[in-house]
């Protein structure tokens, strides 16, 4: 299964039963098979996300509307990290969401090599993935270590 595979079937889940996956993951899910259109900067996660903004801005736009997240939402979210969010925007982004794009900048700093669903596995618990999408996963590793 495909990140984005992942996404779609994450997003059909919450359609059924209302219960969302975490913001950073869901973003990971998204930016991360895009991956091919970033540089490996070797910059700090601020430097990064200055850089690649409007896209990151984007997808986690996507996120939002996706799954209907709200500014209460994502202030649950900040709290959730023990801060009391004075600047919302700024929260949102580094409490929120930058594990999710962080995730990627890692990986194309580190191990430019590995398939997307390698460095989501790598950076999430991969216990977030049901057995089935674990075994796809793995079957993905498979194809591309084949080819």
């Amino acid at each position: 299964m495909t990140l984005n595979e992942l996404y779609k079937k994450r997003l059909l889940e919450y359609k059924e039963t209302g219960k969302r996956e975490k913001p950073d993951r869901l973003l990971a899910m998204l930016i991360t098979p895009e991956k091919d259109n970033y540089e490996p900067l070797m910059v700090c996660e601020g430097e990064f996300y200055k850089a690649y903004k409007s896209e990151i801005d984007a997808k986690i736009a996507q996120v939002m509307e996706d799954f209907e997240l709200t500014d209460e939402d994502i202030k649950e979210y900040i709290e959730e990290k023990g801060v009391s969010s004075d600047n919302f925007e700024h929260d949102k982004i580094w409490f929120v969401f930058c594990e999710g794009f962080g995730a990627m900048h890692w990986a194309l700093m580190y191990h430019p090599d590995k398939t997307p669903e390698e460095i989501y596995a790598d950076i999430f618990d991969s216990n977030d993935l049901n057995n089935e999408d674990s075994q796809e996963i793995k079957l993905t590793k498979d194809r591309k270590n084949n080819n």
